[in-house]
Protein backbone atom coordinates (compact mmCIF):
# COMPACT_ATOMS: atom_id res chain seq x y z
CA UNK A 1 0.00 0.00 0.00
CA UNK A 2 2.97 2.78 0.59
CA UNK A 3 4.35 1.55 -2.13
CA UNK A 4 1.49 2.49 -4.50
CA UNK A 5 0.92 5.40 -2.55
CA UNK A 6 4.56 6.93 -3.47
CA UNK A 7 4.17 5.37 -6.86
CA UNK A 8 0.79 7.78 -7.33
CA UNK A 9 2.50 10.41 -5.20
CA UNK A 10 5.72 10.64 -7.93
CA UNK A 11 2.76 10.57 -11.07
CA UNK A 12 1.78 13.47 -9.50
CA UNK A 13 4.57 15.46 -8.55
CA UNK A 14 6.19 14.31 -12.41
CA UNK A 15 3.15 15.66 -13.98
CA UNK A 16 3.32 19.13 -12.13
CA UNK A 17 6.69 19.58 -13.22
CA UNK A 18 6.45 18.65 -16.26
CA UNK A 19 3.26 21.33 -16.69
CA UNK A 20 5.11 23.80 -14.98
CA UNK A 21 7.84 23.73 -17.69
CA UNK A 22 5.35 23.78 -20.32
CA UNK A 23 4.99 25.96 -23.12
CA UNK A 24 1.43 26.26 -21.30
CA UNK A 25 2.77 28.28 -18.87
CA UNK A 26 4.60 30.80 -20.95
CA UNK A 27 1.11 31.27 -23.02
CA UNK A 28 -1.17 32.07 -20.35
CA UNK A 29 1.23 34.38 -18.50
CA UNK A 30 1.34 36.13 -21.85
CA UNK A 31 -2.15 36.16 -21.72
CA UNK A 32 -2.51 37.52 -18.52
CA UNK A 33 -0.05 40.18 -18.76
CA UNK A 34 -2.03 41.43 -22.50
CA UNK A 35 -5.13 41.65 -19.89
CA UNK A 36 -3.32 43.44 -17.47
CA UNK A 37 -1.80 45.66 -20.12
CA UNK A 38 -5.83 46.63 -21.27
CA UNK A 39 -6.98 47.01 -17.53
CA UNK A 40 -4.04 49.74 -16.86
CA UNK A 41 -4.49 51.60 -19.82
CA UNK A 42 -8.19 51.51 -19.72
CA UNK A 43 -7.92 52.78 -16.34
CA UNK A 44 -5.86 55.31 -16.95
CA UNK A 45 -8.57 57.14 -19.56
CA UNK A 46 -11.16 56.34 -17.24
CA UNK A 47 -10.96 55.40 -13.31
CA UNK A 48 -12.44 51.86 -12.72
CA UNK A 49 -15.30 52.12 -10.45
CA UNK A 50 -16.21 48.57 -8.33
CA UNK A 51 -18.97 47.90 -11.03
CA UNK A 52 -17.54 48.59 -14.05
CA UNK A 53 -14.51 46.26 -12.77
CA UNK A 54 -16.35 43.85 -11.85
CA UNK A 55 -18.71 43.53 -15.07
CA UNK A 56 -16.02 44.21 -17.57
CA UNK A 57 -12.71 42.80 -16.22
CA UNK A 58 -13.98 40.02 -13.70
CA UNK A 59 -16.99 38.90 -15.78
CA UNK A 60 -15.79 39.11 -19.25
CA UNK A 61 -12.25 39.60 -19.72
CA UNK A 62 -10.95 37.04 -16.42
CA UNK A 63 -13.64 34.85 -16.47
CA UNK A 64 -15.30 34.76 -19.59
CA UNK A 65 -12.02 34.47 -21.58
CA UNK A 66 -8.98 33.73 -19.40
CA UNK A 67 -10.43 31.31 -17.25
CA UNK A 68 -11.97 28.96 -19.94
CA UNK A 69 -8.45 29.07 -21.90
CA UNK A 70 -6.34 28.52 -18.68
CA UNK A 71 -8.48 25.43 -18.04
CA UNK A 72 -8.78 24.10 -21.81
CA UNK A 73 -5.05 24.29 -21.87
CA UNK A 74 -4.02 22.57 -18.96
CA UNK A 75 -7.17 20.43 -18.69
CA UNK A 76 -7.07 18.70 -21.95
CA UNK A 77 -3.16 19.04 -21.57
CA UNK A 78 -2.92 16.72 -18.60
CA UNK A 79 -3.89 13.67 -21.11
CA UNK A 80 -3.53 15.15 -24.31
CA UNK A 81 0.00 15.86 -23.98
CA UNK A 82 0.73 12.13 -23.24
CA UNK A 83 -1.61 11.19 -26.56
CA UNK A 84 0.89 13.35 -28.59
CA UNK A 85 4.31 12.36 -27.27
CA UNK A 86 2.79 8.30 -27.54
CA UNK A 87 3.40 7.79 -23.99
CA UNK A 88 -0.30 7.20 -22.67
CA UNK A 89 -0.03 3.64 -23.23
CA UNK A 90 3.19 3.35 -21.35
CA UNK A 91 1.51 5.40 -19.11
CA UNK A 92 -1.57 3.27 -18.65
CA UNK A 93 0.80 -0.23 -18.73
CA UNK A 94 2.35 1.17 -14.87
CA UNK A 95 1.07 -0.70 -11.62
CA UNK A 96 -1.58 1.97 -10.82
CA UNK A 97 -5.45 1.52 -11.17
CA UNK A 98 -7.00 3.46 -14.11
CA UNK A 99 -8.78 5.74 -11.67
CA UNK A 100 -5.29 6.77 -9.90
CA UNK A 101 -3.87 7.98 -13.07
CA UNK A 102 -6.65 10.29 -14.20
CA UNK A 103 -7.22 11.75 -10.51
CA UNK A 104 -3.17 11.84 -10.69
CA UNK A 105 -3.16 13.51 -13.71
CA UNK A 106 -5.56 16.00 -12.81
CA UNK A 107 -3.93 16.63 -9.05
CA UNK A 108 -0.91 17.39 -11.68
CA UNK A 109 -2.32 20.55 -13.08
CA UNK A 110 -4.81 21.86 -10.43
CA UNK A 111 -2.22 24.02 -8.51
CA UNK A 112 -1.36 25.74 -11.83
CA UNK A 113 -4.78 26.49 -12.22
CA UNK A 114 -5.27 27.66 -8.78
CA UNK A 115 -2.39 29.51 -9.38
CA UNK A 116 -3.39 31.49 -12.30
CA UNK A 117 -6.90 31.78 -11.70
CA UNK A 118 -6.40 33.70 -7.63
CA UNK A 119 -3.21 34.97 -8.76
CA UNK A 120 -4.71 36.19 -11.77
CA UNK A 121 -7.31 37.96 -10.10
CA UNK A 122 -5.10 39.29 -7.45
CA UNK A 123 -3.10 41.02 -10.18
CA UNK A 124 -5.59 42.56 -11.92
CA UNK A 125 -7.13 43.76 -9.09
CA UNK A 126 -3.78 45.52 -8.08
CA UNK A 127 -3.64 47.01 -11.40
CA UNK A 128 -7.29 48.41 -11.37
CA UNK A 129 -6.67 49.75 -7.72
CA UNK A 130 -3.76 51.95 -8.93
CA UNK A 131 -6.28 52.84 -11.61
CA UNK A 132 -9.19 53.36 -9.29
CA UNK A 133 -10.85 50.58 -7.30
CA UNK A 134 -9.86 51.07 -3.85
CA UNK A 135 -10.09 48.00 -2.20
CA UNK A 136 -7.79 45.24 -2.92
CA UNK A 137 -8.98 42.79 -0.21
CA UNK A 138 -13.01 43.47 -0.91
CA UNK A 139 -12.94 43.05 -4.49
CA UNK A 140 -10.93 39.52 -4.16
CA UNK A 141 -13.20 38.36 -1.44
CA UNK A 142 -16.32 39.41 -3.64
CA UNK A 143 -14.94 37.41 -6.56
CA UNK A 144 -12.66 34.92 -5.81
CA UNK A 145 -15.04 32.40 -4.66
CA UNK A 146 -16.88 32.05 -7.87
CA UNK A 147 -13.75 31.97 -9.64
CA UNK A 148 -12.52 29.11 -7.96
CA UNK A 149 -15.56 26.94 -8.31
CA UNK A 150 -15.93 28.08 -11.51
CA UNK A 151 -12.29 27.02 -12.59
CA UNK A 152 -12.61 23.35 -10.59
CA UNK A 153 -15.68 22.80 -13.06
CA UNK A 154 -14.10 23.60 -16.22
CA UNK A 155 -11.03 21.65 -15.17
CA UNK A 156 -12.88 18.58 -14.79
CA UNK A 157 -14.78 18.95 -18.03
CA UNK A 158 -11.62 19.69 -19.97
CA UNK A 159 -9.86 16.62 -18.27
CA UNK A 160 -12.96 14.65 -19.32
CA UNK A 161 -12.79 15.17 -22.64
CA UNK A 162 -9.26 14.62 -22.83
CA UNK A 163 -10.22 10.86 -21.31
CA UNK A 164 -13.04 10.53 -23.77
CA UNK A 165 -12.17 11.75 -27.00
CA UNK A 166 -8.72 11.29 -29.32
CA UNK A 167 -9.11 15.25 -30.60
CA UNK A 168 -10.13 16.53 -26.95
CA UNK A 169 -8.69 20.19 -27.87
CA UNK A 170 -10.67 20.93 -30.95
CA UNK A 171 -14.27 19.67 -29.26
CA UNK A 172 -13.01 22.26 -26.02
CA UNK A 173 -12.29 25.21 -28.29
CA UNK A 174 -15.70 24.50 -29.97
CA UNK A 175 -17.41 24.22 -26.69
CA UNK A 176 -15.77 27.75 -25.55
CA UNK A 177 -16.40 29.31 -28.15
CA UNK A 178 -20.15 28.35 -29.17
CA UNK A 179 -21.33 26.90 -25.89
CA UNK A 180 -20.25 29.49 -22.97
CA UNK A 181 -19.59 32.80 -25.67
CA UNK A 182 -22.91 32.20 -27.30
CA UNK A 183 -25.14 30.22 -25.63
CA UNK A 184 -24.22 32.11 -22.33
CA UNK A 185 -25.08 34.85 -23.11
CA UNK A 186 -28.59 34.04 -25.28
CA UNK A 187 -31.69 34.76 -23.09
CA UNK A 188 -33.87 31.93 -22.13
CA UNK A 189 -32.71 28.68 -19.98
CA UNK A 190 -30.37 27.60 -22.92
CA UNK A 191 -28.08 29.76 -21.15
CA UNK A 192 -27.91 26.93 -17.98
CA UNK A 193 -25.72 24.53 -20.28
CA UNK A 194 -22.96 26.69 -19.88
CA UNK A 195 -20.32 26.86 -16.63
CA UNK A 196 -20.21 30.42 -17.13
CA UNK A 197 -23.87 31.32 -16.15
CA UNK A 198 -23.38 29.53 -12.78
CA UNK A 199 -19.93 31.71 -12.28
CA UNK A 200 -21.91 34.90 -12.99
CA UNK A 201 -24.49 33.92 -11.00
CA UNK A 202 -22.25 33.70 -8.50
CA UNK A 203 -20.64 36.69 -9.04
CA UNK A 204 -23.53 38.51 -9.54
CA UNK A 205 -24.78 37.27 -6.25
CA UNK A 206 -21.23 37.71 -4.09
CA UNK A 207 -20.90 41.48 -5.31
CA UNK A 208 -23.70 43.25 -4.97
CA UNK A 209 -22.50 45.13 -2.25
CA UNK A 210 -20.57 46.29 -5.39
CA UNK A 211 -23.47 47.37 -6.96
CA UNK A 212 -23.11 44.87 -9.40
CA UNK A 213 -26.44 43.45 -11.07
CA UNK A 214 -26.99 41.65 -14.08
CA UNK A 215 -29.32 42.76 -17.00
CA UNK A 216 -32.57 41.80 -16.72
CA UNK A 217 -32.55 38.77 -19.25
CA UNK A 218 -30.03 37.40 -17.49
CA UNK A 219 -32.24 35.83 -14.54
CA UNK A 220 -28.88 34.44 -11.97
CA UNK A 221 -29.42 31.79 -10.17
CA UNK A 222 -28.84 31.97 -6.34
CA UNK A 223 -25.34 32.35 -5.08
CA UNK A 224 -25.61 28.96 -2.94
CA UNK A 225 -27.58 27.35 -5.38
CA UNK A 226 -24.79 28.94 -8.30
CA UNK A 227 -22.02 26.86 -6.53
CA UNK A 228 -23.20 23.70 -5.35
CA UNK A 229 -23.59 23.26 -9.32
CA UNK A 230 -20.30 23.75 -9.60
CA UNK A 231 -19.14 21.80 -7.63
CA UNK A 232 -21.69 18.96 -8.41
CA UNK A 233 -20.30 19.58 -12.29
CA UNK A 234 -16.45 19.09 -10.80
CA UNK A 235 -17.35 16.18 -8.90
CA UNK A 236 -19.79 14.62 -11.71
CA UNK A 237 -16.86 14.82 -14.68
CA UNK A 238 -14.04 13.59 -12.65
CA UNK A 239 -16.35 10.56 -11.17
CA UNK A 240 -17.08 10.23 -15.00
CA UNK A 241 -13.84 10.81 -16.19
CA UNK A 242 -12.19 8.29 -14.37
CA UNK A 243 -14.83 5.50 -15.33
CA UNK A 244 -14.53 6.23 -19.17
CA UNK A 245 -10.39 6.30 -18.65
CA UNK A 246 -10.72 3.03 -16.71
CA UNK A 247 -12.47 1.37 -19.57
CA UNK A 248 -11.46 2.75 -23.42
CA UNK A 249 -8.40 1.19 -24.71
CA UNK A 250 -5.91 3.56 -25.76
CA UNK A 251 -4.41 1.47 -28.66
CA UNK A 252 -4.00 4.79 -30.96
CA UNK A 253 -2.03 6.69 -29.13
CA UNK A 254 0.78 4.31 -30.12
Amino acid sequence: MISYWRSFLFLVAYSFRRQVRSRKMLLALVILAMIATVVFIAGAREPWTARSFGEWVVLRMFGLFFLPVVTLMFGTGALGDDRDEKSLVYLVTRPLARWSLFAGKLLGVLPQVIGFTAGGLWLLCSVARSRGVPDLDEALGMYLPAMLCGALAYLAFFHFLAAAFRHSTLIAVAYVFFVEVFLGRVPGIMKRVSISFYTWSMVYDDAAPAGLKPMPIFLPLEGDAARTVLLAVACGFLVVGAWVFSRREYHDAV
